[in-house]
Protein backbone atom coordinates (compact mmCIF):
# COMPACT_ATOMS: atom_id res chain seq x y z
CA UNK A 1 0.00 0.00 0.00
CA UNK A 2 1.46 3.41 -0.67
CA UNK A 3 2.14 5.70 2.04
CA UNK A 4 -0.47 8.26 1.48
CA UNK A 5 -3.05 5.43 0.87
CA UNK A 6 -1.87 4.55 4.46
CA UNK A 7 -1.91 7.80 5.80
CA UNK A 8 -5.65 8.22 4.34
CA UNK A 9 -6.90 5.02 5.78
CA UNK A 10 -5.69 5.94 9.12
CA UNK A 11 -7.60 9.59 8.75
CA UNK A 12 -10.59 7.10 8.16
CA UNK A 13 -10.06 5.60 11.12
CA UNK A 14 -9.95 8.74 13.39
CA UNK A 15 -6.29 8.85 13.70
CA UNK A 16 -5.53 12.89 14.15
CA UNK A 17 -2.57 13.65 12.04
CA UNK A 18 -0.20 13.64 15.32
CA UNK A 19 -1.11 10.19 15.77
CA UNK A 20 -0.75 9.32 11.74
CA UNK A 21 2.82 10.33 12.17
CA UNK A 22 3.93 8.51 15.28
CA UNK A 23 1.95 5.38 13.62
CA UNK A 24 3.88 6.40 10.52
CA UNK A 25 7.08 7.05 12.23
CA UNK A 26 7.00 10.41 9.78
CA UNK A 27 6.85 13.96 10.32
CA UNK A 28 3.60 16.09 10.27
CA UNK A 29 4.44 17.80 6.81
CA UNK A 30 4.93 14.70 5.14
CA UNK A 31 1.43 13.51 6.83
CA UNK A 32 0.18 16.85 4.98
CA UNK A 33 1.72 15.70 2.31
CA UNK A 34 0.55 12.44 2.01
CA UNK A 35 -2.85 13.81 2.84
CA UNK A 36 -3.14 16.25 0.39
CA UNK A 37 -2.26 13.91 -2.49
CA UNK A 38 -4.96 11.63 -1.41
CA UNK A 39 -7.49 15.02 -1.58
CA UNK A 40 -6.11 15.48 -4.94
CA UNK A 41 -6.97 12.50 -5.85
CA UNK A 42 -9.93 12.72 -4.52
CA UNK A 43 -9.99 10.19 -2.11
CA UNK A 44 -10.83 11.88 0.74
CA UNK A 45 -11.81 16.08 2.10
CA UNK A 46 -9.42 18.59 2.89
CA UNK A 47 -12.55 18.84 5.47
CA UNK A 48 -11.99 15.16 6.18
CA UNK A 49 -8.16 16.33 7.54
CA UNK A 50 -9.62 19.92 9.35
CA UNK A 51 -12.14 17.84 10.65
CA UNK A 52 -10.79 14.10 11.63
CA UNK A 53 -7.20 14.97 11.09
CA UNK A 54 -6.87 18.28 13.71
CA UNK A 55 -7.74 17.54 17.30
CA UNK A 56 -11.20 19.29 18.55
CA UNK A 57 -9.42 21.37 20.97
CA UNK A 58 -6.79 22.17 18.98
CA UNK A 59 -8.92 23.85 16.23
CA UNK A 60 -10.67 24.95 19.14
CA UNK A 61 -7.35 26.63 20.49
CA UNK A 62 -6.04 28.24 17.09
CA UNK A 63 -9.48 29.48 16.54
CA UNK A 64 -9.58 31.37 19.79
CA UNK A 65 -6.05 33.17 19.01
CA UNK A 66 -6.52 33.81 15.53
CA UNK A 67 -10.07 35.86 17.31
CA UNK A 68 -8.91 37.16 19.78
CA UNK A 69 -5.26 38.49 18.63
CA UNK A 70 -5.43 42.15 17.32
CA UNK A 71 -2.45 41.50 14.59
CA UNK A 72 -3.49 38.26 12.77
CA UNK A 73 -0.19 37.33 10.83
CA UNK A 74 1.28 34.32 10.64
CA UNK A 75 4.12 34.93 13.32
CA UNK A 76 1.95 36.16 15.68
CA UNK A 77 -0.54 33.16 15.87
CA UNK A 78 2.63 30.52 15.67
CA UNK A 79 3.79 32.32 18.95
CA UNK A 80 0.70 32.16 20.77
CA UNK A 81 0.03 28.96 19.53
CA UNK A 82 3.44 27.58 20.79
CA UNK A 83 2.81 29.33 24.40
CA UNK A 84 0.22 26.20 24.44
CA UNK A 85 1.96 23.80 22.82
CA UNK A 86 0.86 23.73 19.68
CA UNK A 87 3.57 23.36 16.78
CA UNK A 88 4.26 25.56 13.97
CA UNK A 89 3.27 22.61 11.72
CA UNK A 90 0.39 21.97 12.94
CA UNK A 91 -0.69 25.85 12.67
CA UNK A 92 0.46 25.40 9.04
CA UNK A 93 -1.81 23.10 8.05
CA UNK A 94 -4.67 24.62 10.23
CA UNK A 95 -4.30 27.87 8.52
CA UNK A 96 -4.54 26.46 4.56
CA UNK A 97 -7.81 24.34 5.81
CA UNK A 98 -10.16 26.67 7.57
CA UNK A 99 -10.10 29.40 4.71
CA UNK A 100 -13.82 29.58 3.74
CA UNK A 101 -13.14 28.08 0.10
CA UNK A 102 -11.91 25.10 1.43
CA UNK A 103 -15.32 24.64 3.61
CA UNK A 104 -17.60 25.93 1.01
CA UNK A 105 -16.12 23.95 -1.99
CA UNK A 106 -16.27 20.58 0.25
CA UNK A 107 -19.57 21.47 1.40
CA UNK A 108 -21.52 22.36 -2.19
CA UNK A 109 -19.83 19.03 -3.26
CA UNK A 110 -21.34 17.00 -0.14
CA UNK A 111 -24.58 19.01 -0.80
CA UNK A 112 -24.51 17.86 -4.24
CA UNK A 113 -24.01 14.43 -3.40
CA UNK A 114 -26.92 14.61 -0.90
CA UNK A 115 -29.39 15.98 -3.27
CA UNK A 116 -28.51 13.46 -6.22
CA UNK A 117 -29.65 10.25 -3.46
CA UNK A 118 -32.47 12.30 -2.66
CA UNK A 119 -33.83 12.29 -6.41
CA UNK A 120 -32.64 8.60 -6.73
CA UNK A 121 -34.07 7.81 -3.50
CA UNK A 122 -37.49 9.74 -4.07
CA UNK A 123 -37.93 7.99 -7.65
CA UNK A 124 -36.86 4.45 -6.62
CA UNK A 125 -39.50 4.96 -3.99
CA UNK A 126 -42.31 6.29 -6.67
CA UNK A 127 -41.41 3.78 -9.00
CA UNK A 128 -42.06 0.45 -6.51
CA UNK A 129 -45.09 2.50 -5.60
CA UNK A 130 -46.77 2.95 -8.93
CA UNK A 131 -44.16 1.01 -11.55
CA UNK A 132 -41.28 1.63 -13.49
CA UNK A 133 -42.90 3.57 -16.94
CA UNK A 134 -42.98 7.01 -16.28
CA UNK A 135 -46.74 7.11 -17.48
CA UNK A 136 -46.85 5.36 -13.91
CA UNK A 137 -44.58 6.78 -11.32
CA UNK A 138 -44.64 10.06 -13.04
CA UNK A 139 -47.94 10.84 -13.99
CA UNK A 140 -49.70 8.88 -10.55
CA UNK A 141 -47.31 9.60 -8.52
CA UNK A 142 -46.08 13.31 -9.25
CA UNK A 143 -49.64 15.56 -8.55
CA UNK A 144 -50.58 17.69 -11.92
CA UNK A 145 -49.72 21.11 -11.13
CA UNK A 146 -46.02 19.69 -9.82
CA UNK A 147 -45.42 18.14 -13.02
CA UNK A 148 -46.77 21.50 -15.28
CA UNK A 149 -44.05 23.46 -12.95
CA UNK A 150 -41.34 21.32 -13.83
CA UNK A 151 -42.09 21.39 -17.42
CA UNK A 152 -42.16 24.90 -17.29
CA UNK A 153 -38.77 24.96 -15.67
CA UNK A 154 -37.36 22.57 -18.34
CA UNK A 155 -38.50 24.87 -21.09
CA UNK A 156 -36.98 27.98 -19.18
CA UNK A 157 -33.32 26.10 -19.40
CA UNK A 158 -33.61 24.89 -22.58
Amino acid sequence: MARSAEAANLLRRGYDIIKIADEMGISLPSVWQYLYREVGAGRIRKTDVLFVGIPKSVRHDLSEIIRHSRVRTYRNIVRKAKDIGIGYELVAIYLDLQNTQVLMGDMYELITITEKYFHEFIKDTLVQEYGSSEDQWWRQGIPQQIRSECAALREREL
